[in-house]
């Protein structure tokens, strides 16, 4: 290495550029352990020849060892994409994403132990409650098309006694409210006077709605602009390609597209000041980044996010991972269906699993049950509980 140092600088005094002596010289860099001058070097080596499998690889292994975790991925991503046969490349790809996603276990296992210190123990931290089962869509990743409550509409004076039943959590302690669980919110023709309950009687509640916008008239938005303490609207769109959103979620793309439109003129205008994500239940194939690319694209006003797919604990037909031995945070959540059964989870669709009834229940006295209780207290991973040893869902 001694020698070969000057020999590939004596190449770059006659030619400063010369891609192959800055590529060598900063491998030769990290390997005598200063793994910035090699980054300087391979980077301006990938100047010069951008689309080199190669010098990406490279600035990736470089990138790594300064803990550049993201952009590493990135260039291994950029090596494979331009040579998809470079083995190196898809090794180091390989790695990468392992490290990552259990940097994410980590993470996510953290905040279970953190809940499990806070006053979340006690009162739920998010409150799912459908009110009316209803969707005007068929997504082929959801349970809706087969869900058994179809139809079903709560009852008002039960809502009004689950809202309620939330009042007793303290004043002082923020949760989560989303009116909605396994149905389109917006078909509920009292979900606007359910919100205004909700800003009148949950102050602390930072109210959540998902929808599939093709009931988003602008009637709706001008109500909906009009509610306190909405943390976000998130808008399931799943697909931009015309032919296969239709058959995602047997809908016309030409109805949600003119929805689509209508909610970001409202909200470039100002008029709907509330944070807007368009989503996509992601397969893992190119099409979730093109998703992401078309929609800061075509509403650059709205957020894009690739949610992870799950088989709602075997209730949609779906291939899943290996079920990740870590807590779930959904252990500190409620999720009520319109019937009044509190489903196990958000992921128990056809609430299979019940753990009460608000109809007969006080909905504190429901979180709190021994053996839910116990979920929270107790249960290090999901693998040591049924039915979450079923699910992959983070």
């Amino acid at each position: 290495m001694a020698s070969a140092e000057p020999l590939y600088r004596q190449v770059l005094q006659s030619e400063p550029n010369h891609p192959d002596a800055l590529h060598l010289l900063g491998l030769l860099a990290l390997q005598t352990d200063h793994p910035q001058e090699a980054f300087e070097l391979i980077g301006r080596a990938l100047g010069v020849v951008p689309h080199s499998p190669v010098f990406h690889n490279s600035l990736g292994t470089v990138l790594q060892r300064l803990d550049r975790i993201d952009e590493a991925l990135g260039r291994f991503q950029a090596a494979v994409a331009i040579k998809p046969d470079y083995q190196d490349a898809r090794d180091n790809l390989a790695r990468m994403q392992a490290v990552l996603k259990e940097q994410s276990l980590q993470r996510y296992q953290q905040d279970v132990e953190s809940r499990r210190q806070s006053r979340y123990m006690d009162y739920p931290a998010h409150v799912h409650l459908e009110t009316l089962a209803v969707c005007t869509a068929a997504c082929n990743f959801c349970p809706y098309p087969s869900l058994e409550r179809k139809g079903t509409r709560m009852d008002s004076a039960l809502i009004a006694k689950v809202i309620q039943d939330l009042t007793e959590i303290p004043a002082d302690l923020p949760f989560q409210l989303s009116p909605f669980k396994v149905n389109e919110p917006f078909l509920d023709e009292r979900l606007f006077d359910i919100l205004a309950s909700c800003n009148e009687k949950l102050p602390n509640a930072g109210l959540t709605l998902t929808s599939n916008a093709s009931p988003l008239t602008e009637a709706k938005l001008n109500r909906l602009a009009q509610v306190r303490n909405l943390s976000y609207l998130w808008l399931s769109v799943n697909d931009h390609r015309p032919d296969a959103y239709e058959a995602t979620m047997k809908l016309p793309y030409a109805l949600t597209m003119e929805r689509l439109a209508l909610v970001h003129r409202k909200f470039t205008s100002g008029e709907l000041a509330v944070p807007i994500i368009l989503s996509r239940v992601g397969d893992g194939t190119d099409a979730d980044d093109a998703f992401c690319q078309w929609v800061t694209k075509t509403f650059p006003g709205f957020q894009a996010s690739v949610f992870q797919r799950g088989a709602w604990l075997g209730q949609v037909d779906v291939v899943v991972p290996d079920v990740p031995a870590v807590g779930c945070v959904r252990w500190f959540e409620l999720s009520i269906t319109a019937t009044g059964i509190v489903a196990h989870c958000c992921m128990d669709g056809q609430a299979k699993w019940p753990i009460g009834d608000v109809s007969q229940q006080h909905v504190l006295e429901i979180y709190n049950a021994p053996e839910y209780r116990g979920l929270r207290e107790k249960t290090l991973t999901r693998l040591d509980a049924s039915p979450c040893n079923e699910c992959t869902f983070l």
